[in-house]
């Protein structure tokens, strides 16, 4: 599965990896707003706006809406490696997976 941001790829993993490790912060916003995940009545939602085609920050595009940036955010981000599921993230939530690619299965 492949999530992106604002037309960004910010994260790709196998489908049981994803919903149960997500690596990228907007990954585990989404997955927290699904009703099925709620904690409570009134499901989370992500503070600001998705950036616009010629309105993007300089650095991550997630930045000015994401609760884990920092300063280094603002300047880019860095691609992680498979086992962290190549989040697009200078922060990357949770613990390494396998990094197992559905990929071939697939094709």
């Amino acid at each position: 599965v492949q999530v992106q941001y604002a037309g960004q790829k910010v994260e790709e993993q196998p489908v049981g990896e994803l919903f149960a490790n997500p690596h990228h912060p907007y990954t585990s916003a989404l997955l927290s707003a699904l009703p099925e995940r709620a904690v409570s009545k009134k499901l989370p939602s992500i503070p600001g706006v998705v950036p616009g085609q010629y309105d993007r920050p300089p650095g991550c595009l997630f930045e000015p809406r994401c609760s884990h940036a920092t300063s280094l955010c603002s300047s880019g981000a860095k691609r992680q490696g498979a086992g962290m599921g190549h989040a697009l993230c200078n922060h990357p939530l949770g613990t390494p997976g396998t990094g197992n690619s559905d990929r071939k299965a697939m094709a």
